[in-house]
């Protein structure tokens, strides 16, 4: 037997002891470091640092090994470890709440955005439309000119070679319409003689047989202004079809914005259907505190007669909690008010977007018609299928030289109603109009 066992049977000479494993009699025979009450005139010392019974047991055969793998000089460390964390994870959430609010606000500054730039291109799409139609009344009026200009040019003509023709004098026409008949059967007589004189050569020819072809030269003037017409109506055709194919672009760029105003509506929809959930959940909300109120004013009521400072705290209470529910309900009927403004200003944009796009629509069947109508007055005019030219060269001074190779010129000089200084500003004008194809959406 050791001398620790002997001591820790002297220490404990129960008959129990024998009971005991070798591990327990040593743990008791540990001496005790509680400490002694000292008196009181005497000077306390410092405290010291008092071992745990882990500290001093023994497990391994080295001396350094301990019962517990920490030290007590590591748990000061752990605590402000701990403390760091927490405040760690106080700067977390409040970072957290801050992007949030952050992201909250970008989204609507984008939302605001994006409603101007739906109105400004709206605005946009309206004085385009307003400017083509005022362009085309004035090439209209200008065209209808032009036409009534070359019919009195050419009924001009024609009194002109009838004058001609006929040997009509100027004095002649100022007589009396008896001698004008007289005069003009003399020289219908005349005519006719001079036919059957040519009728008797024309057998004795035949009968010689000798086939002679007889070329009558075409009238110049009725070549000129059928070349003209031809020349207008190319022009004409050829402006049609570059219309037709901007408003063809405008349109496609109209149905993508429709497209995505449509997308922003379901958006808004979605919203203003949370914001009746949240609504609906805060008029659960108020019953319940209604109720709550009720069940406390009956409390109050109770307690009223047994203790009188705390009915006055309850009533301090129930004011407060009244007042709450008061700014809940003026909140509730604020964010209503909202959400029915913003489900009118949609409806608005969306009904000014619809009534556009019907516009649009309009105009272009307007421009199709055009086009088969004068298509169809070529066809019967000319009697051929004809293939649309490049372009008709009439002012070559106007136009690039890349250009000028690409175009036919024109032999004939253009028959124009205005002058040549509002000839000028119109093609300013049709120039400074903006194109709808470079319109960017954002």
């Amino acid at each position: 037997m050791s001398g620790r066992e002997a001591g820790a049977a002297a220490a404990c000479p129960q008959p129990w002891a024998r009971y005991l494993a070798p591990a327990t009699l040593e743990l008791l025979a540990l001496p005790c470091r509680l400490p002694r009450s000292q008196p009181q005139h005497q000077p306390q010392p410092q405290p010291q640092h008092r071992s745990c019974i882990s500290d001093d047991l023994k497990i391994g055969c080295a001396s350094r090994d301990h019962a517990t793998q920490t030290d007590i000089k590591d748990i000061p460390e752990l605590n402000e470890l701990a403390t760091a964390t927490q405040a760690l994870i106080k700067l977390a959430q409040s970072l957290q709440q801050d992007l949030s609010i952050y992201k909250s606000t970008i989204q609507a500054q984008y939302e605001k955005k994006i409603e101007e730039q739906a109105s400004n291109l709206c605005k946009y799409i309206k004085d385009r439309l307003t400017d083509i139609e005022s362009f085309h009344k004035r090439k209209e009026i200008q065209i209808r000119q032009s036409y009534q200009q070359q019919l009195c040019d050419a009924l001009a003509i024609l009194r002109g070679n009838i004058e001609k023709y006929y040997n009509i004098n100027i004095e002649d026409t100022e007589c009396s319409p008896g001698k004008l008949l007289r005069l003009l059967r003399n020289k219908l007589h005349e005519k006719e003689s001079i036919i059957q004189n040519l009728e008797r050569k024309l057998q004795e020819c035949q009968e010689k047989g000798r086939a002679k072809m007889v070329v009558f030269e075409d009238d110049d003037h009725e070549k000129k202004k059928s070349e003209k017409e031809r020349e207008v109506f190319n022009e004409e055709v050829f402006k049609l079809r570059n219309e037709i194919s901007r408003l063809e672009n405008s349109l496609k760029q109209s149905e993508k914005e429709k497209y995505a105003l449509d997308r922003q509506v379901q958006s808004m929809q979605l919203k203003v259907e949370t914001d009746e959930q949240t609504i609906q959940k805060l008029i659960e909300i108020q019953e319940q505190m209604k109720t709550e109120l009720e069940n406390g004013r009956l409390l109050a009521n109770n307690v009223i007669t047994c203790v009188a400072p705390e009915q006055q705290a309850a009533e301090k209470t129930l004011t407060a909690e009244n007042e709450k529910l008061k700014k809940g309900q003026g909140r509730q009927t604020t964010a209503r008010k909202e959400a029915e403004q913003c489900n009118k200003i949609w409806k608005k944009k969306c009904q000014t977007l619809q009534n556009s796009l019907h516009a649009i629509k309009d105009e272009m069947f307007l421009r199709q018609t055009l086009q088969r109508q004068l298509i169809a007055l070529k066809c019967t005019s000319f009697g051929e299928t004809m293939v649309c030219p490049v372009c008709v060269e009439n002012d070559t001074k106007d136009m690039n030289g890349s250009k000028a190779g690409l175009c036919l010129p024109s032999t004939l000089s253009p028959v124009y109603s205005q002058s040549i200084k509002e000839q000028e500003e119109d093609k300013d004008q049709f120039s400074r109009l903006p194109n709808t194809t470079k319109v960017d959406i954002v």
